[in-house]
This record gives C-alpha cells, sequence and structure tokens, in this order.
C-alpha cells in the first residue's frame, strides 16, 4: 500500500479527489451545504475534541445509562456518577476488561469478531467466557452475531448476565436507518460481510458494498480514524440520499442471515425471549 509512513492529514485532499472520481463512477452528487470549520466536504470530523463535547452533553443532560462504544470512560466516570449514570463500556480484550473494570464500570459488553461495527479481533464464543473471568464480578453482555433466542441462551451459558443485539433490532420499524440499509440486511446472508477500515478508518464489519470493494482493489491504505470520514461522508451521504444499497448498505453482523423481514421492535424482542426460553427448555433433554 502506498500511503504507509506519510502523514495522514497531508493525504486527505488527494484520497478526497479518489472519493469524487468513485462518485462520478457510480453517478453521485456532491450534497451540498454549510459546513462548519472543523468540517471537510460535508463531514464532521470524528477527533478527540468532537467526543469531549460530545461527553459534556452527556454530563449536562444527566442521562441515565451511557455506553461507551470506543475506549475506557475512566475519565469521566467521576462526574457521570455523581449524576447517578450507569456506565457500560464495550470491550474486545481481557485486558480492555481489566482496564474498565478497575474504573468502576456498572456492566461490560464482550463483543467479538462476529459483530457489526468495530469489533474485536477475537470470535464472540471465546470471547464472552474470558472476558467474564476477568471482569471482576461485574455484569457482562455478549455481544456479536447474537441474532436470535438462541444466541441469547449460548452467551448466558457462557458466563453472560444477557446479550447485546445490534443489528436484529436495525431490521425494527423503529430503527433510525435508511430504508435500503434495512432492506440491505435481510437481502444478505452470514457472508455478505466483510472487515474494512474504508468508513471511520477503524476495522470494522460492513455490508460488502462497490464503496468496500473499491478500497480492497486500491492501492492505497483507508486513512486512520478520524480522517478517513472526511474522505468516506460526501460518498455516503449522497448514497444515501439516492437510497443506494450498493453504496452504503451500512454496518451489521454476521448473524444477519437470521433476519427475514423488518418487524416491530416489540415483535423482536417477544421472539428473542421466546426463542431463548425454548432453548433452555430443549436443552434439559441433555442433562436427563
Amino acid at each position: 500500500k502506498q500511503n504507509r509512513g506519510k502523514d495522514p492529514a497531508d493525504l486527505v485532499q488527494e484520497y478526497q479527489n479518489m472519493a469524487k472520481n468513485f462518485m462520478n463512477e457510480h453517478g453521485l452528487k456532491m450534497i451540498e451545504h454549510d459546513r462548519k470549520p472543523t468540517e471537510i466536504e460535508s463531514v464532521g470530523l470524528f477527533t478527540k475534541e468532537f467526543f469531549e463535547e460530545q461527553m459534556e452533553v452527556v454530563i449536562e443532560e444527566k442521562v441515565p445509562v451511557y455506553a461507551a462504544g470506543l475506549g475506557n470512560p475512566a475519565p469521566w466516570m467521576e462526574r457521570l456518577k455523581a449524576n447517578n449514570t450507569k456506565v457500560m463500556t464495550v470491550v474486545g480484550a481481557v485486558r480492555h476488561t481489566v482496564k474498565v473494570s478497575s474504573a468502576g464500570v456498572d456492566a461490560i459488553v464482550a463483543q467479538g469478531h462476529d459483530a457489526g461495527g468495530h469489533n474485536s479481533p477475537i470470535g464472540t464464543m471465546a470471547l464472552i467466557p474470558q472476558v467474564v473471568d476477568a471482569a471482576n464480578g461485574i455484569p457482562v453482555l455478549g455481544a456479536g452475531g447474537i441474532c436470535d433466542g438462541r444466541g441469547i441462551a449460548a452467551a448466558i451459558m457462557l458466563g453472560a448476565e444477557g446479550a447485546w443485539i445490534g443489528s436484529a433490532f436495525l431490521a425494527s420499524e423503529e430503527a433510525g436507518i435508511h430504508k435500503h440499509q434495512k432492506q440491505a440486511i435481510i437481502d444478505s446472508t452470514e457472508e455478505g460481510t466483510v472487515i474494512s477500515r474504508s468508513i471511520t478508518g477503524k476495522p470494522a464489519r460492513i455490508i460488502r458494498s462497490a464503496w468496500t470493494d473499491f478500497w480492497e482493489r486500491s492501492e492505497h491504505e483507508p486513512l486512520p480514524m478520524p480522517f478517513q470520514s472526511a474522505v468516506a461522508g460526501a460518498v455516503l451521504a449522497s448514497a444515501d440520499s439516492e437510497e443506494r444499497q450498493d453504496i452504503n448498505p451500512g454496518f451489521a453482523g454476521q448473524g444477519i442471515g437470521l433476519i427475514k423481514s423488518v418487524r416491530p421492535a416489540a415483535e423482536i424482542m417477544a421472539d428473542l425471549v421466546e426463542g431463548m426460553e425454548k432453548t433452555f427448555r430443549d436443552s434439559r433433554k441433555w442433562m436427563s
């Protein structure tokens, strides 16, 4: 890959030109809107300052539950606890578990490689029990590829207190993603996702698309976070405005082959509970 050893900030303009060429080749139009000084070509950068501003809002609003998806919430724990906020954090390794346990979080999410979005290089089934053992009694939720009651039961049998489920609820009527992304989940299979840095600059599981394929073939590596978002933002915004499932189908885990339709969240939840209970009932035959 050609950009090794170069300053990512110096490559943003070159990469944005590559993205514009991609848009032209795929018939996408640039979306124009007013930009803040911290934004480049229609997308805000996910910088340290950006996240710190978000945390100030979380603390000011005294949200009842805060879930940290990337990183250790330790720097904010004292202020969050002063608000009686319950703090959860997602981990992908035992070493992460040790750090967040010492920070005093209320729950830990062990999210394995099967998961959609940013995940772990360790498979869900291997990760959950190791995180449980390292969590020092803090409740653990299993995550990654869990889309039905059987998956919840499996996570519990591995020592988790329950499951953290994403993709199954992305295909709900209430989910705030685009219709074409919900359809992409339904149309996809367990083989339909890839690990790609093409969206955020960090490895993430995404439904395969023309955009992920472009970066797999490219002689250039995606830029690291936060710079890749300045490259991908215009492409994804245009794709969403034109309902281009082939360009931005979205993040999803490997369990999406189990998802067959868009349904109300309440119906999905009821099926998850029923499926979990049935799995536990059926398991008794192995104990008789």
